[in-house]
């Protein structure tokens, strides 16, 4: 099934006053942009443990889900642009 993209997510997060979570396909490609959408977290279960070496995964992620966090909202790029960073 196709996932429902971060146009939803941002929509989402625009319309509700608690966190909300991208869960379901979620891996080191996509998980920065979901943060910048809007979204306070990730699931990335297949991502982290479908590996050979899942803390290196994890911590990976954590990372770009840190960095996506902490980028001010005005240099923050839009959900479907695309950094080499962000992979």
């Amino acid at each position: 099934a196709a996932g429902a993209g971060l146009s939803l997510v941002e929509e989402a997060a625009r319309a509700v006053s608690i966190p909300i979570f991208g869960i379901g396909g979620i891996g080191e490609g996509n998980v920065a942009g979901v943060i910048r959408a809007g979204a306070s977290g990730a699931a990335a279960i297949s991502a982290v443990f479908a590996v050979p070496n899942p803390r290196e995964s994890a911590e990976r992620l954590s990372r770009l889900m840190r960095t996506a966090a902490e980028t001010p909202p005005n240099r923050r790029r839009k959900p479907n642009e695309t950094a080499a960073q962000d992979r």
